[in-house]
């Protein structure tokens, strides 16, 4: 198997939304003392380009079938907006191999498919009962996602129900 780290998962599905550019992570925006003057500001900076334009354009297409009809996410979509992502559902490591029981199920994506803004990953550890991904990590990337559109004042980008 192959261990990653949740930002280091959404770090690389953000390189498809980045136009195939891979962006050092910073989880602060900015600070502001109490009379508005910027204290710090995080900044863009790229660490380097694995794929190509094309290939990260094509990928974006891809991604954004899976919350569609048909598609292994459909809880993910979002109301008036397109998204795009991936379903992971994953056996937990133990001694000797992987649970047969004990699950991570998730979903990574980003928001406006088309012209992405932000970026979201879900892991659930140990989901009970049902454990895919698509059913259990799905529904909250689409509840997070629509709040975070919301707040960040992106416009919609489709005018269909999800």
């Amino acid at each position: 198997g192959i261990a990653v780290t949740a930002v280091q998962l959404l770090n690389a599905y953000c390189a498809f939304a980045n136009g195939g550019y891979v962006m050092q992570p910073y989880v602060v925006k900015q600070v502001v003392s109490s009379s508005g003057e910027p204290l710090y500001e995080g900044k863009p900076h790229v660490l380097g380009r694995p794929i190509r334009a094309e290939t990260a354009a094509t990928m974006r297409l891809l991604l954004e079938g899976v919350t569609e009809l048909g598609g292994t996410a459909r809880r993910a979509a979002v109301e008036n907006y397109t998204v795009a992502g991936k379903t992971g559902t994953a056996q937990m490591s133990v001694p000797g191999g992987y649970s047969s029981t004990d699950y991570w199920a998730s979903f990574v994506g980003f928001c406006p498919a088309e012209a992405p803004v932000f970026g979201v990953i879900i892991v659930i550890q140990r989901p009970k009962q049902i454990h895919t991904g698509g059913t259990v990590a799905a529904p909250a990337f689409g509840r997070i996602t629509q709040q975070i559109a919301h707040y960040l004042e992106i416009p919609p980008d489709a005018m269909e129900e999800p």
